[in-house]
C-alpha cells in the first residue's frame, strides 16, 4: 500500500489529527524554547497545521502518481513513515512534558531529572522532519530524472 498509494496514509493521519484538534483541550500549548527564543502554539493549531501539511504532501504524492512518476521505494518509505510517526511522537513528548513532575523524597517537588530535556527531543524531531522533507524533494528530482532518462532511451 505504501508503495502504490502513500497519500492514503497521509490523508488518514491528517484526518485523525484534525479530529483530535476538535476534541483537544484548548488550554494546552505546544512550546519549544531555543536559547532566548520561545515558540508557543496551542495544541489545536499545531494539529491543524500538521494536518494541513500532511494533506498537502498527500496531494503532491497523488499528483505525482497521476503524472506516472515512480519514486524510489526506499526513500518513499523513509519519508512517509517518518512523516507519519514523528508528529505523533512530538505530541506524546508534549503530553509527557505537561504532566506534573513527581515529588522526589528528600529533594522536594519540581525536581527535573537529567534525562527530561524535552526541548532537545522536540528540536531534534522538528529537525528530522525538515530533513525528511528535503529527502522528499531529492526523491522528486531523482525520480523525474530517472523518468526523463528512460523516456529518452525508448
Amino acid at each position: 500500500m505504501i508503495k502504490r498509494k502513500p497519500y492514503l496514509l497521509l490523508f488518514i493521519l491528517a484526518f485523525l489529527l484534525l479530529s483530535f484538534s476538535l476534541i483537544s483541550n484548548t488550554r494546552i500549548n505546544f512550546s519549544l524554547s531555543l536559547k532566548d527564543t520561545y515558540l508557543v502554539i496551542s495544541r489545536i493549531d499545531f494539529c491543524r497545521i500538521t494536518a494541513f501539511l500532511l494533506t498537502t504532501l498527500g496531494f503532491l504524492y497523488w499528483g505525482f502518481e497521476k503524472m506516472k512518476i515512480v519514486f524510489f521505494s526506499s526513500l518513499l518509505k523513509i519519508h512517509v513513515f517518518g512523516t507519519l510517526i514523528l508528529p505523533i511522537i512530538l505530541l506524546y513528548i508534549e503530553y509527557k512534558e505537561s504532566l506534573p513532575v513527581p515529588e522526589v523524597e528528600g529533594l522536594g517537588k519540581g525536581l527535573i531529572c537529567f534525562g527530561n530535556d524535552y526541548n532537545f527531543y522536540k528540536f531534534m524531531i522538528i529537525l528530522i522532519l525538515i530533513l525528511l522533507q528535503l529527502l522528499f524533494i531529492i526523491n522528486i528530482f531523482a525520480s523525474i530524472i530517472k523518468k526523463l532518462r528512460t523516456s529518452e532511451s525508448q
